[in-house]
């Protein structure tokens, strides 16, 4: 009789955790975040660290999620995406490969283009920015939407 009672209760835990699980199971598929990130590559520069990462992001049941390919710059603790490609199953491309640094410049590819950054320091000033420094004034052409001549 006692074995009968250890063994009935054993039995109601084991179907009480399963049940538990599966539901756990169940309700992560149909609702959960899911997040996985893996750095590839990593080049130390004189502006910061430039580096590779792939990340994927699913968002319930997502049997083929194949993420995405980012080219990201490191600054302290600042991080720059310069660069991020949706990766497709089974698809040579997009990807990115063969991210090479030299001095300023950042050079990478991803199978239909090659792309190269080059990053110099902004001068200090202690004007505002106002786009001039770009060639187009913005006062003045806030001053023409606005219906009046610029000076």
């Amino acid at each position: 009789m006692k074995q009968l009672s250890i063994g009935l209760y054993a039995g109601l835990m084991l179907a009480a955790t399963l049940s538990f699980m599966i539901g756990r199971i169940v309700e992560d598929f149909r609702t959960g975040y899911h997040y996985e990130s893996s750095e590839d590559q990593k080049k130390t520069t004189t502006f910061g660290e430039v580096f590779v990462r792939h990340d994927s992001l699913a968002i319930g049941f997502d049997m083929i999620d194949t993420g995405f390919a980012n080219v990201g710059i490191r600054l302290g603790d600042k991080e720059i995406t310069v660069c991020q490609v949706k990766e497709q199953y089974n698809a040579e491309v997009p990807h990115i490969d063969n991210v090479e640094v030299q001095g300023e410049t950042i050079e990478w590819r991803d199978g239909i283009y090659r792309y190269r950054l080059k990053i110099s320091p902004r001068q200090q000033s202690t004007d505002r920015l106002d786009g001039s420094e770009f060639g187009n004034d913005l006062s003045s052409r806030s001053k023409q939407l606005d219906g009046e001549k610029p000076r």
